[in-house]
């Protein structure tokens, strides 16, 4: 997967990323991720989690002086940056959890990506314990895997609410999936 994750990288402008991601994160990771809800073409709800660039952390918690960049005599209610490229990572058979929110963190520290962990189950969705034998898990996971309409419906949710974001360079967008989810990936 490493080397396909740095060609669609490189379709970015990131050749350097996929290098950066591989080797990083593991278990002690910290998270910088904002839960946003989104909805799909049916109303479903859904909740990701956004990482933002530092620089764009701050300019939106209004103290544009010293985090984010800008120079001393500039003028500071005006100083905008462009919109960032984002990756939005689709989640394994667990769901959008601490995995895929440092993942997002990570393209937002490291490279200065927008980073969104997208829900393809749905906030309410009746889960199966993380930990619960296949037997149980299965059937759930199914109805995704098995309906490649509703699958890429909540996958087009996220792309589009990514899109919709003024940090985002909406022609810039990546889709990673994990484990099953992982011959999903596209650009947009």
């Amino acid at each position: 997967m490493h080397m396909n994750l740095r060609l669609l990288l490189a379709a970015l402008g990131a050749s350097s990323f996929a290098a950066a991601l591989s080797p990083a994160g593991d278990a002690d990771t910290p998270t910088s991720v904002d839960p946003r809800n989104y909805t799909d073409a049916e109303g479903t709800l859904l909740q990701g989690y956004l990482a933002l660039p530092k620089r764009l952390r701050y300019e939106h918690a209004g103290d544009h002086a010293h985090e984010i960049g800008a120079h001393e005599g500039e003028d500071h209610e005006h100083f905008e940056w462009p919109p960032s490229p984002a990756v939005i990572f689709i989640h394994d058979a667990d769901g959008a959890n601490e995995y895929e929110q440092q993942r997002a963190t990570i393209v937002a520290r490291d490279q200065g990506y927008v980073g969104f962990a997208a829900d393809i189950f749905g906030v309410f969705a009746e889960r199966p314990a993380p930990d619960a034998p296949w037997s149980e898990r299965a059937p759930f996971l199914g109805q995704f895997l098995n309906n490649a309409t509703l699958f890429v419906q909540r996958m087009q949710a996220a792309v589009e609410y990514v899109q919709g974001l003024e940090e985002v360079d909406a022609s810039k967008v990546a889709i990673v999936g994990y484990c099953r989810e992982a011959p999903a990936w596209f650009t947009t």
